[in-house]
């Protein structure tokens, strides 16, 4: 072989060679390139992906507040009717009776009624010695006044005070001025009110009723008389009242 045709020999080698190179180099690059392609549009799914799973959720979210606010409104604003319980001796036997009382109204923010009753040493289905039926449509306006109830502030947080807790929590009066109930000379103290209630309820006149008057009043004495009083509204009170064993009821023993 001569220097020409060894000559021509290398060239195509190195030409080979040359081609050979850059295609591994080009399939390189082509692999590098195909691969972050695949990549990026592989992050690129993750994220939409993320952000539908993101914007579902966030409805979701929105959808679960919705349904449970449009509940608690719906709870929130529907009829009243609660019954409440306590034991407490009014009848000063030594035992406890059940005072239960029951509140309705149409909504949270319409007045409401109730009716107040006490069943003898706790027998709920017993004989009942007292019952009182109250429409406060007219106090309503009340729980709106600021200052005019203590522990309270705002309509329904008053209101509710007065009716779940004031009521049967004030049914014994601390405040009592026993001189004057027992003031003989009254006509709005013991004997006074006592007389005429007990001659209308139970035609108890004369020595009848003042036997059960007198009792009364040593039990008002001595201590052993337990005084009840029933709220007309959160800042008054009906008259006080002691329980007569004689006349199996509560009578009057003062007119305020």
């Amino acid at each position: 072989m001569n220097s020409a045709s060894r000559t021509r020999l290398d060239a195509a080698q190195a030409a080979r060679f040359a081609r050979w190179a850059l295609d591994c180099v080009t399939r390189r690059r082509n692999r590098r390139r195909l691969l972050r392609y695949a990549l990026a549009g592989h992050v690129r799914r993750i994220f939409r992906l993320a952000r539908i799973v993101a914007v579902r959720f966030f409805v979701a979210i929105v959808a679960a507040h919705l349904v449970m606010a449009g509940c608690s409104r719906s709870k929130d604003n529907g009829p009243v009717d609660v019954t409440l319980t306590r034991s407490i001796d009014v009848t000063g036997d030594g035992e406890d009776d059940t005072v239960t009382l029951h509140v309705t109204g149409g909504a949270p923010t319409a007045p409401f009624t109730w009716t107040l009753s006490i069943h003898a040493d706790g027998d709920a289905d017993g004989k009942t010695i007292y019952h009182t039926e109250r429409n406060d449509a007219e106090i309503d306006a009340i729980f709106n006044d600021a200052g005019s109830m203590e522990g309270c502030s705002g309509y329904a947080a008053c209101k509710q005070r007065y009716y779940y807790t004031q009521i049967l929590e004030g049914l014994i009066p601390t405040d009592l001025d026993v001189t004057a109930i027992l003031d003989r000379s009254s006509p709005n103290g013991l004997y006074g009110v006592g007389r005429a209630f007990l001659k209308q309820c139970c035609a108890r006149a004369g020595l009848a009723a003042d036997k059960i008057l007198k009792d009364i009043e040593a039990g008002l004495r001595d201590g052993s008389a337990i005084v009840i009083a029933i709220p007309t509204s959160p800042v008054a009170a009906g008259p006080p009242m002691v329980f007569a064993p004689d006349a199996g009821l509560f009578v009057p023993i003062f007119q305020p």
